[in-house]
């Protein structure tokens, strides 16, 4: 039976190829006679739809092919090649409230009670460790799975694409696909075993940059005051460096134009900057050149201030009517 259809496709003129264009062509003819039906009105009207609905579908196409939200609503500020942190008020990633400022609690909890190190507790961690071990590295997959938003988008259109690919080699090679499969599946099942959450052979230090961290953040922020768009990019208007206790740090915030930007404007961007970046930051605004924009850069820490030894050689001035007092401090020199 599994032959079939392929022998019918087969005897079709230009075969299953042939098929698809043909039905292409007949549904490319009834939307041109539908096209022509009505008054003009209701033809501008199912026009502008056919256009709305193609440019919806390229859209949708041209998002699932590079890696991006099929929404185009972004949750992280992941790029083709870095994975992102996730934006503000992130539903899917935000820790629970009645968890704020709780003492963080070992999740891989034990079989025995506090204290217990008796033989009967060993040999419960011993029978149960397979078990463990599996359902730790299930978890780790579970939690990869769950911050999806946040790979790097070369890696989101590869897992998109695999379907596609696996197909068209196991259609191509269908004795060598099942065994790259399993290879494949074995690969991940064995990197799961050995992640942190299973053996802990191996571990992956987050990176998470102060740009990651404190950048979107203000970004909501002073998005707001400006008074612009959602759909604004963030690396146009605003850039928060990687290291903020660098001492070359630099904040820049590109602004509009058209924006008025009143004192009490003002003073609230510079406001945002003191509460949601840490350390001391001086504003320096530029509004009268080609371009608008406003940097921060580190406050230079304080000289010290000179003091006064408690005593100094006598000088002998070689004049009885001057005398040598000793030093004194003008300024911050002494």
């Amino acid at each position: 039976m599994h032959q079939a259809l392929p022998d019918i496709f087969d005897s079709l003129p230009g075969g299953a190829l042939g098929l698809g264009g043909g039905g292409l062509a007949a549904l490319l003819i009834v939307v041109a006679v539908l096209a022509q039906q009505g008054t003009p009105a209701d033809r501008e009207r199912f026009n502008r739809s056919i256009e709305q609905g193609i440019g919806a579908a390229v859209s949708v196409i041209g998002r699932y092919l590079s890696g991006r939200e099929l929404s185009g609503v972004p949750r992280s500020e992941a790029t083709w090649w870095k994975a992102g942190a996730p934006l503000p008020d992130d539903r899917a990633t935000e820790t629970p409230v009645d968890e704020l400022g709780a003492p963080a609690v070992n999740s891989t909890g034990s079989f025995t009670k506090a204290g217990n190190t008796g033989g009967a507790g060993r040999l419960v961690r011993v029978v149960t460790a397979p078990v463990r071990l599996l359902w730790g590295a299930l978890g780790g997959l579970v939690r990869v799975l769950r911050v999806w938003h946040r790979w790097p988008r070369a890696a989101r259109s590869a897992a998109r694409l695999a379907p596609f690919l696996t197909a068209y080699a196991l259609w191509r090679f269908p004795s060598e696909t099942p065994i790259a499969l399993i290879a494949v599946a074995g690969a991940a099942l064995l990197a799961a075993l050995t992640s942190p959450s299973g053996l802990g052979w191996w571990h992956v230090a987050p990176v998470w940059t102060h740009g990651q961290i404190y950048g979107p953040g203000v970004w909501v922020a002073v998005r707001q005051i400006l008074r612009m768009e959602d759909t604004e990019p963030r690396s146009r208007w605003l850039s928060v460096p990687d290291d903020i206790a660098a001492a070359d740090a630099r904040m820049v915030l590109r602004v509009p134009a058209s924006w008025i930007g009143g004192p009490e404007a003002v003073a609230a961007i510079e406001r945002v900057i003191e509460e949601r970046v840490p350390g001391d930051w001086v504003p320096e605004w530029h509004r009268t050149a080609k371009e608008h924009f406003v940097q921060w850069t580190p406050k230079p820490k304080p000289k010290p201030k000179p003091v006064l030894p408690d005593y100094v050689p006598w000088r002998l001035t070689g004049d009885p009517r001057r005398v040598f007092l000793g030093l004194t401090i003008e300024g911050d020199s002494m």
